[in-house]
């Protein structure tokens, strides 16, 4: 009978300690699947989850893509240092979220931004939304190691069309983006 409870002991035992173990691996995968699809500096959503996103809106009609970018970014790296680049990256990642409700934003790569907004094919509310962040920005300073900096955004706007591949809509945007660079800066493009 000893021998009998002895082998139920350590049996409850394992069980105890493998639900532990089964616990601790999930909680570890969940926390690696969601740092897998966020930006580790900005901590909104990356290009892997963007695509994601764009891949679960089943109808796509009425949807506007932008993209938008730190003007002179790289003239702020290499004067203030990468550190400051990387506090004015966090930052602008904050604005957005603070100012562009009901969309979707993701940091696109290196200093690009991607807002996806449920427009209802409305191309003046789709500029707006991105305008109104762009003058946002601008109107910002970004204290940094006791230096106001002052920067602004250009963007380029694409409302989706019927049967669009989603890296032709992201090219159409980016065109705009583009020329909005090319034409002056601190604007935005539709």
């Amino acid at each position: 009978m000893s021998l009998l409870r002895l082998a139920m002991q350590q049996m409850l035992f394992i069980c105890f300690y493998l639900l532990i173990f089964i616990k601790y691996a999930i909680r570890l995968e969940n926390k690696i699947i969601n740092e897998s699809r966020t930006d580790n500096l900005t901590r909104l959503p990356n290009r892997y989850e963007m695509f994601n996103y764009l891949d679960s809106i089943t109808d796509k009609n009425g949807y506007s893509l932008a993209i938008f970018d730190i003007d002179d970014f790289k003239k702020i790296n290499d004067t203030y240092g990468h550190l400051c680049g990387d506090y004015i990256l966090k930052e602008l990642a904050l604005i957005s979220k603070n100012n562009v409700t009901d969309s979707f934003i993701a940091r696109y790569g290196g200093e690009e931004f991607i807002v996806i907004s449920n427009v209802n094919n409305d191309d003046k509310k789709a500029f707006d939304i991105i305008d109104e962040l762009r003058k946002k920005v601008e109107n910002n300073y970004f204290e940094y190691e006791d230096k106001r900096l002052y920067i602004t955004i250009s963007a380029g706007i694409e409302i989706y069309k019927d049967n669009m591949p989603i890296n032709k809509w992201i090219e159409d945007a980016d065109l705009k983006l583009y020329e909005a660079k090319k034409t002056g800066k601190n604007k935005t493009i539709m």
